[in-house]
């Protein structure tokens, strides 16, 4: 019978999915699941949902609940981390320091400062579990979802070369499923390449039906003069890959997209770019509360 521990099962979120597709295999609705976290109640919530998933998938798995660790990892095969070390209180600390000294992030569990304080405060828990696991189930795969993935796998690396460890996201899955919806593709024809590390991810390739590359938008020829006055109106400055063309712009002379930088006169001249193509600079979203006054959104690229 095949063991499968979840760590931090109280993240029941993480834990009801997972048990869901683990028990869809046919090897698997028979395994001996054991659910393990510090707080009781989330404990018992975890134990439900296992029980609930399991009638619903017709599944008949030994599920087992504990507040002791050890005891849930002794004999395991496979060992799935979801904890959170601190929850919320600590995780509110990640972003709210940081930002009383005006840094701004957009994942801080991941990288930078609070990706940081996160591992700092996860490390000493990680170094117990590989202790544990060394002793009571030296043959399992530790399979990580626990933020910041980068630190964690390469601390335990250093702290447990021995055990065996594969870091876990759906991040990038996620991400091609909300580009795909941006460009009304359907994502299951779709094929892409990725790589990075977790939430510092590249998408390197990105193909329709395996032969048309998927562009969100595409530069047009550039018009002659003056944007404005071949338009009739002045450029809507926005992001290249969301703003429309305004219904009143000519096709032939204006796209209506313009990457500002902030310079003047006509619109080569002004946005630092011809009007419908990429900026030499370093992008930046813009959003306008005129026609002709853009301004920074808070949202870089």
């Amino acid at each position: 019978m095949t063991t499968i521990v979840f760590l931090g099962a109280g993240s029941v979120v993480f834990t009801r999915q997972l048990l869901t597709d683990i028990l869809g295999f046919p090897e698997l609705t028979g395994a001996r699941l054991v659910l393990h976290d510090i707080d009781p109640d989330r404990l018992a919530t975890a134990r439900a949902h296992a029980e609930r998933i399991a009638d619903a998938r017709g599944a008949r798995p030994a599920i087992v609940a504990t507040l002791d660790r050890r005891a849930a990892l002794d004999g395991a095969d496979f060992v799935i981390n979801a904890i959170a070390v601190g929850g919320y209180p600590a995780t509110r600390t990640d972003f709210d320091v940081p930002a009383r000294f005006g840094l701004r992030q957009t994942i801080g569990d991941t990288i930078g400062v609070g990706g940081i304080f996160r591992g700092l405060r996860t490390f000493p828990v990680l170094a117990g579990i590989a202790a544990d696991m060394a002793e009571l189930c030296p043959d399992a795969w530790l399979l990580n979802y626990t933020n910041p993935m980068a630190m964690n796998v390469t601390y335990l690396s250093q702290v447990a070369p021995a055990l065996k460890v594969l870091g876990l996201c759906h991040s990038v899955y996620w991400t091609v499923r909300g580009l795909c919806d941006l460009v009304k593709v359907p994502f299951e024809e779709v094929e892409f390449d990725s790589a990075g590390v977790n939430h510092q991810a590249w998408i390197l390739r990105w193909q329709l039906h395996g032969e048309t590359s998927i562009r969100p938008w595409t530069p047009r020829s550039p018009p002659t003069g003056n944007c404005a006055a071949a338009s009739g109106s002045t450029c809507t400055a926005g992001s290249a890959s969301t703003r429309p063309r305004p219904a009143s712009t000519p096709p032939s002379t204006c796209p209506g997209i313009c990457i500002p930088t902030g310079r003047s006169n006509d619109c080569a001249s002004r946005w630092g770019s011809t009007c419908g193509s990429w900026p030499r600079a370093a992008p930046t979203r813009w959003t306008t509360t005129a026609p002709s006054t853009p301004r920074r959104s808070s949202t870089a690229w």
